[in-house]
């Protein structure tokens, strides 16, 4: 079963997860995904919720990443994920 820490700011990938060894479900304190990366954004400094990008986004903007032409990525989310905040343009820096 996958799951991933939101009020955690550093978990690792858990890598037996990744090998189908992991047995700890919920109780292990890494992020269960399904690939050895995963992509989160928090909407401000100071704010400890992170967000997960969407599976298809999070191997778009690691194909970005791995492209040694790319120097940064801007984009403007679809929604606003938080109605507390406003929608804003992000940028990744690579």
């Amino acid at each position: 079963m996958s799951h991933i820490h939101q009020d955690k700011p550093n978990p690792f990938i858990c890598s037996q997860f990744l090998i189908g060894r992991c047995h700890k479900g919920l109780t292990c304190p890494n992020h269960h995904c399904s690939m050895p990366y995963h992509w989160q954004y928090n909407f401000a400094i100071g704010y400890d919720k992170w967000n997960s990008f969407s599976e298809k986004d999070n191997l778009t903007l690691e194909k970005l990443y791995c492209n040694v032409e790319t120097k940064a990525v801007t984009f403007k989310p679809a929604q606003s994920l938080d109605t507390g905040h406003e929608r804003q343009v992000h940028a990744i820096v690579i």
